[in-house]
């Protein structure tokens, strides 16, 4: 079995949250946000660059998402360090809400059709057509995402 590979490169950051672009091999993408660096910090933080496994599940309170899953069977591929149940989700603002801004977002990863600003903050548009456009893509299966920071950008520009 062939597993798909994805790139997510994080493209710009600010305390409005984090965006980039996930992509795949045949050019299939979708724009993502997530929550600004916060040194990794259970659900105030976006997740550490690295390589992980992601998984279709069936979340409680976000329905059908993707799950980062820890593969006993390799070892190059990580856990999310000190923390748990990393998903793929719909959501529209991923702001520090410390600094005013609104999130829906604890520290996951959301995909969107584009990138915008929505009622005063950078946001995410189209996120739950975006997660269903990404599921059939994939074919619901498994996939690796390869996360990274783009040129020039990283996680002290968050701060």
């Amino acid at each position: 079995m062939r597993i798909r590979k994805g790139v997510l490169i994080r493209e710009e950051t600010s305390a409005e949250g984090t965006f980039g672009k996930l992509t795949f091999d045949d050019d299939f993408y979708v724009y993502t946000g997530e929550l600004p660096w916060r040194w990794n910090l259970r659900g105030k933080s976006c997740v550490p660059a690295g390589l992980y496994l992601f998984k279709m599940a069936d979340s409680i309170k976000h329905g059908r998402c993707y799950e980062e899953y820890d593969d006993p069977n390799t070892e190059r591929h990580e856990d999310v360090p000190d923390r748990d149940r990393i998903q793929i989700h719909a959501a529209n603002w991923m702001g520090d809400v410390k600094k005013g801004f609104r999130s829906e977002l604890l520290g996951r990863i959301a995909p969107g059709m584009m990138i915008d600003v929505y009622d005063g903050q950078k946001a995410l548009m189209s996120s739950k057509k975006a997660l269903k456009l990404l599921e059939a893509n994939l074919g619901g299966k498994m996939f690796e995402l390869e996360i990274k920071w783009g040129m020039g950008i990283g996680p002290q520009e968050a701060a």
